[in-house]
């Protein structure tokens, strides 16, 4: 099996965007305090758009040794054929996780 080099993140990262974006600002250096603004009040704030309800919230806690998973395959629609994605910080341990909601 050939997989294609990494790429950008965009769709193929959001299951996982709270925790990366967290662990990044980890490795940067940049404080966790800042983390919910970044993701969350910033842009709404800035487009107006209404906060959200509290259900709608999400929980990070620390983890030890969770792995990116290093490529995600799926069925082409239609074709028969597979397709590889590879995520942002593929196969890499990150220290965070979403609380089930």
């Amino acid at each position: 099996m050939v997989l294609p080099t990494p790429c950008a993140a965009g769709i193929y990262t959001s299951s996982n965007l709270i925790p990366l974006t967290a662990e990044i600002f980890e490795r940067s250096g940049i404080p966790l305090d800042c983390l919910e603004g970044f993701v969350s009040t910033f842009g709404r704030d800035f487009y107006k758009v209404p906060n959200e309800k509290e259900e709608d919230r999400v929980t990070l806690k620390r983890v030890e040794g969770k792995v990116v998973e290093r490529v995600w395959t799926f069925e082409k629609e239609g074709e028969g054929e597979e397709e590889y994605v590879i995520p942002f910080l593929a196969g890499e341990k990150i220290g965070w996780e979403i609380v089930g909601n």
